[in-house]
């Protein structure tokens, strides 16, 4: 049994500490992301062994703008080369050992994988989600994921 933190980072990391010897890959997923499909994570897995480190993502489809701290739009941002994060996020486990390590060494806090593979400078490669994955974060995103469940 692995306790969990008080935010993902540190549930993460506790359950790299008390990893398996000999664990070739590690997949983090939320809870909150309950309608993955077992082919999105397949897809992932996949690209995980070929490439050492892949997530599920889909590409940003709305307008983007940057604001100043009194909520007053400053630029826009190109949405061209931006995706959304999703999970699972898997990587070969040396590799995510390795970039906790990373973290840990810099005293930063992470909030998904790929921000702390981006510290040791592995890629990791990006799986366009075709399918609903929506992050359950609010009461009122429980009655989307049901209208998804239930429309499927």
């Amino acid at each position: 049994r692995v306790d969990g933190g008080d935010d993902r980072h540190d549930s993460v990391h506790a359950g790299l500490e008390l990893l398996a010897e000999g664990t070739d890959f590690v997949a983090v997923h939320d809870g909150a992301r309950p309608l993955i499909s077992c082919e999105q994570i397949t897809r992932v897995f996949e690209a995980a062994r070929q490439h050492s480190a892949a997530t599920s993502a889909r590409p940003i489809t709305e307008t983007v703008k940057r604001a100043d701290s009194e909520g007053r739009v400053t630029e826009s941002v190109s949405r061209e080369s931006l995706w959304l994060m999703e999970t699972p996020q898997i990587f070969q486990a040396n590799l995510l050992l390795d970039a906790y390590g990373e973290v840990q060494l810099q005293g930063k806090r992470v909030t998904d994988e790929v921000s702390a593979m981006e510290l040791i400078g592995h890629p990791t490669y990006l799986i366009d989600n075709p399918g609903p994955n929506p992050k359950i974060t609010y009461p009122q995103d429980i009655s989307l994921a049901e209208k998804l469940i239930s429309s499927s």
